[in-house]
């Protein structure tokens, strides 16, 4: 059994054949997809297609932010049929971003997430130590530092706070990521497509949470381990995190 953590299923690209995408996740045997929104349309979306095997989180992408906090409260209103509150963070990759801004959007919706005690799926890109020095001040906060592609030195730092790290096809596009696999003990190691994007190798094209095997077969080679344990510690780390 398999556990896509963080998947966009409501991303327009996957309009005209969402059911197919999910029966052929389904006969891949991803058996459970965590439908990721990234605003407040979105979110609603996951919200309004939440099924047993498709389980919404709801929050607001830091390139998704505006000067009006009425989407926070919007996500807040969300976040009780939700199973995590994400995608949320900070993303410093872009040149012309609002670093305050960013930070009091991502400030807000962990209040939300701890006050509806829900983990939060943390987008980190380029950001990563700032985002480790915020969440180091929420003691009681959980949850996934998503598609993690850090330096190697504040892996420690996000596992002592209790966080889980997940992995996608970046393992196969950069040779820094797949090392960072290797630090990663495997019971806080989660894996993920983040579909439609960043399509593992031989596939092309649009990514989707059928192909999430390609990179648990990696990271079973870089771990040398067992796939099929691999799969059964990683299902279990997913579960018991999203209460899923």
């Amino acid at each position: 059994m398999i556990f896509d953590v963080h998947a966009h299923i409501e991303a327009p690209i996957y309009d005209r054949d969402k059911n197919v995408v999910i029966k052929r996740a389904q006969d891949a045997h991803v058996i459970k997809i965590l439908n990721i929104g990234w605003n407040v349309e979105s979110s609603i979306k996951c919200i309004k297609d939440k099924t047993s095997n498709l389980l919404p989180a709801v929050g607001i992408h830091p390139s998704e932010i505006n000067t009006s906090l009425e989407d926070i409260k919007k996500i807040e209103e969300l976040s009780d049929a939700a199973f995590a509150i994400g995608e949320i963070g900070l993303d410093y990759y872009h040149k012309d971003f609002d670093k305050d801004l960013q930070e009091k959007f991502f400030e807000k919706q962990i209040e939300i997430a701890l006050n509806k005690q829900k983990p939060v799926i943390i987008h980190s890109r380029k950001a990563e130590a700032r985002c480790i020095e915020i969440t180091a001040t929420y003691h009681s906060l959980k949850g996934i530092y998503h598609s993690f592609t850090g330096e190697k030195h504040l892996i420690k730092r996000i596992l002592d706070q209790g966080f889980y790290i997940s992995f996608n096809g970046m393992i196969f596009k950069s040779t820094n990521t797949a090392e960072l696999v290797q630090y990663v003990p495997i019971n806080k190691l989660l894996v993920e497509t983040d579909a439609p994007y960043l399509t593992p190798p031989p596939q092309k094209g649009r990514n989707e949470p059928a192909y999430i095997v390609h990179t648990f077969k990696r990271i079973a080679s870089i771990k040398k381990i067992d796939i099929d344990h691999l799969k059964e510690i990683v299902f279990k780390n997913s579960t018991s995190l999203l209460n899923a």
